[in-house]
């Protein structure tokens, strides 16, 4: 039940107390009230030449082949969370049982809206917990445990869920992934089930990883999951176990399930921050593909694990500190609404915004300086008044050209929530009188036709009325087409070009068509590393051939050129920091007519791990001298 605006008031009081602004300034790592230092949240890739800087290439196996028509001369927001406390020396007596039981489904009236708290707010939920109830947040991804806070009746007389991670370090293999105490680990994990038995149903093993850790292998991983697995199900074999990992790296995860994790998970975690940042730039289109590509990978590598349900239990926007440009709060705003409107259109089971107030020198609160509600907190509570605190997806459809919606059954009605593309404007026509809600500020007015931009709008329609019914009638839960062209499960090729815009290909952040000569072009000088999405709906977690070709010109001036990197299948120890392989040779660009060069691609696997599949990387601007008239991707 939520509480009245006067309660509401109290709460940003009481919040004002513990989440005071944070001088400016560059952040730096923090200390912890029990001495642990803490790094602060930083967004990760979110355009042209952002992410993890490596400009080592690394070969691909097989190596691509390349051929040509003319001669040629990111750290996710969170907090290490790991445990220093040694566990008990006796290790349980309960034999785990030889038969893993698999997850235990969950009700199908289980509301996805949570909140992710850092490790610092975790010391004093009380102070925001009220605010988040009254938004409508019904879960907690909780970074300290209940017993030492001695905070746990604040959940439970609130009646919100709360989760666990588990992770720690052994004194003796300090840093790293705890394989060389296995024994230490299974006590540890035997500690915490039985400790919160009652209190906490779902852990989650580590905090996305390979992050907060030295050793980053999947095999690691493997080993500790499957220890922590068969330790928690001898404690309780109804509590569910989470397979972790970063962003969308679900390349990484599918390298744990081949090394041993395979079975010993009852549901996934993912924390698509960079995915999600990648929407400002209108990628709309990998991010409705993060949990089919997910499900794709576990059909094939743990087809009895293939439907366990997903959770996002860390995504966000950080914007920007006060008095600075960039990300402004209606940005962050309208991120959290499509960020959760799309997440429960893939069907995803919960989704924790980080965070519920600043903290650590971040500036990703729903509440701001002062514990002031931010249009993003707004825009939470609008999203749960409307669509309910069981969301109800009736599907999605293109309400007019260059636009997205999504279409739910919410207790006052049917709702539409409509944005369009990036530097698109929709016009929207409904027949009929509907009300448009404004996320920033609540704010309701009557209308029989609207103009939607990139901040999303609602729109709530009586059930039954002709609005309802067309948007019914439209709305479809099949692939997401991302653009006028898709879906592209069929297809054999999909492209891009600078006169006819996309066709199942994306740059990110790409500048706007010139033309020269007669013939447009993108002009690709403005970055180091340019992004390319391809439609997951064409090429999702398979290594089928491929031909990439780039028709493209030099400008006349420096030495343009750069390196084809990719998502591959290749282990994880052998991709550069962005996850990425290499075609393994430097492309220069020559001569300033058009031609056409190609690369032979054969082993791709197209996740989004960053948001994007394909990057072209020029290490600098000064090799970034050149134009792309067209980009496609043909299967082999």
């Amino acid at each position: 039940m939520r509480r009245s605006l006067l309660t509401l008031l109290c709460v940003v009081c009481l919040v004002a107390a513990a989440c005071s602004p944070t001088p400016e300034g560059p952040v730096s790592p923090t200390t912890a009230p029990d001495g642990t230092e803490t790094t602060p949240p930083t967004t990760g890739p979110d355009g042209p030449g952002d992410g993890p800087s490596d400009t080592t290439a690394t070969t691909a196996d097989p190596a691509p082949s390349t051929t040509s028509t003319t001669p040629s001369t990111s750290t996710t927001p969170s907090t290490d969370t790991t445990s220093t406390t040694v566990p008990p020396t006796t290790t349980s007596t309960v034999v785990p049982p030889t038969t893993r039981p698999g997850p235990v489904p969950t009700p199908a009236d289980a509301s996805p809206w949570g909140v992710a708290p850092s490790h610092a707010l975790s010391y004093a939920p009380e102070n925001w917990l009220p605010a988040m109830v009254d938004a409508g947040v019904t879960s907690v991804r909780g970074f300290r445990p209940l017993e030492e806070l001695g905070r746990g009746e604040t959940f439970e007389e609130n009646g919100v869920e709360v989760t666990g991670i588990l992770q720690w370090r052994s004194p003796d293999f300090p840093g790293v992934f705890p394989v060389g105490d296995l024994e230490g680990w299974r006590a540890y994990v035997t500690e915490q089930v039985t400790k919160y038995r009652g209190q906490v149903t779902h852990w989650e093993v580590w905090n996305e990883p390979p992050n907060f850790t030295d050793d980053d292998s999947p095999i690691s991983y493997a080993e500790i999951v499957e220890v922590a697995y068969d330790a928690a199900k001898a404690v309780d074999p109804s509590v569910q176990i989470g397979l972790a990992a970063k962003s969308v790296h679900i390349n990484w995860l599918a390298q744990a399930i081949e090394a041993g994790a395979r079975g010993h998970y009852d549901y996934v975690t993912l924390h698509p921050y960079e995915t999600g940042g990648a929407v400002r730039h209108g990628f709309e289109g990998i991010f409705m593909g993060i949990v089919p590509t997910l499900r794709t990978m576990l059909a094939e590598l743990d087809p009895a694990r293939a439907d366990v349900p997903v959770r996002f239990t860390e995504i966000g926007i950080q914007v920007s500190p006060p008095g600075d440009t960039g990300v402004s709060l209606a940005e962050q705003a309208d991120g959290l609404v499509k960020y959760f409107t799309m997440s429960l259109a893939q069907g995803v089971e919960r989704v924790h915004w980080f965070s519920p107030a600043d903290a650590e020198g971040e500036y990703l609160g729903l509440l701001g300086p002062g514990g002031a509600p931010r249009p993003s907190y707004v825009a939470l509570s609008t999203l749960t008044d409307h669509l309910g605190e069981v969301p109800a997806y009736g599907g999605w459809l293109r309400p007019a050209p260059g636009t997205y919606g999504f279409v739910f059954d919410g207790p006052q009605g049917t709702v539409l929530v409509a944005w369009a593309e990036p530097g698109t404007t929709g016009s929207l026509s409904f027949g009929a009188g509907v009300t448009a809600i404004d996320p920033h500020t609540g704010a309701t007015s009557s209308v029989t036709s609207a103009e939607v931009a990139g901040s999303p709008m609602l729109f709530v329609a009586p059930a039954q009325s002709a609005p309802a019914q067309a948007w019914a009638d439209a709305a479809t839960t099949g692939p997401f087409a991302w653009d006028d062209g898709g879906p592209y499960t069929n297809a054999q090729a999909v492209s891009l070009s600078a006169a006819d815009g996309p066709n199942g290909i994306r740059i990110m952040g790409a500048p706007e068509p010139t033309v020269v000569g007669g013939t447009a072009e993108l002009d690709m000088s403005g970055g180091a590393a340019w992004k390319i999405g391809v439609d997951p709906t064409f090429l999702r977690f398979t290594t089928t051939p491929i031909e990439l070709t780039i028709r493209m010109r030099a400008h006349g001036d420096g030495d343009p050129g750069f390196n084809v990197k990719y998502e591959s299948d290749v282990p994880f120890d052998r991709m550069d920091g962005r996850g990425l392989s290499s075609t393994g040779s430097w492309t220069r660009v020559t001569g300033t007519d058009l031609y056409e060069q190609s690369w032979t691609i054969p082993n791709p696997r197209f996740v989004g791990y960053w948001g994007y599949n394909i990057l072209l990387d020029s290490d600098a601007t000064t090799h970034s001298q050149y134009s792309i008239e067209s980009v496609t991707i043909e299967k082999l």
